[in-house]
Order: structure tokens, then sequence, then C-alpha cells
């Protein structure tokens, strides 16, 4: 099942009591503040959830599958969300196969 956005904003104020316009602006407000710190390349750790954060990617040659041009792929930055053992324990709690 996917969850969007809205869904999370229907749920937090059903759950919470606040108007649905207010819960958007929290779910919004939370998300440009991550966005904000990751930015500026700051960690942010929420605990009992995750720690996002940049990872430096080094610099990696490539080559073009069309012209078969040999290409560098400079470094990056990427995105990493890392979960903390206590949020994956309850995920693996949830599923067990039999």
């Amino acid at each position: 099942m996917k969850v969007t956005k809205a869904d999370l904003v229907r749920t937090i104020s059903r759950e919470s009591g606040v108007e649905a316009i207010e819960a958007e602006v929290v779910v919004e407000s939370l998300l440009a503040l991550i966005l904000k710190h990751m930015e500026q390349d700051n960690t942010i750790e929420i605990r009992g959830f995750g720690t996002f954060k940049l990872d430096p990617r080094s610099a990696k040659k490539a080559r073009n599958p069309f012209t078969n041009e040999l290409m560098v792929l400079p470094a990056q930055k990427v995105p990493s969300l890392k979960f903390t053992r206590e949020f994956k324990k309850k995920i693996a709690e949830g599923y067990s196969i039999d």
C-alpha cells in the first residue's frame, strides 16, 4: 500500500484533532526544514526513527551506452536515510516468515 503526503496529513489531522490545513502546514514545514538543513550539509537526527545525511560519492569513470564514449562522472553528495535499530526492530516484529 502506498501512503501519500495527503494521507499523512489526513491521519495527523484525525488523530490529533487539528484542522487538516494546520496538519498540512506542519508536514510541509517539517519537509522544508529537512531539505533546508540537508542543503547546508547538516545531519538531521530524529531519535527513534533515523538520521538524514549527505553521503559523499567519489568521481568515477562511466561509458555512454549509446555512443560508447568514455566520460567521468563528477564527485557528488547523495542524500541517505539510516534508520535506527529501534525502528528496524519494530518493523521486523511486524513481519514474520512462516
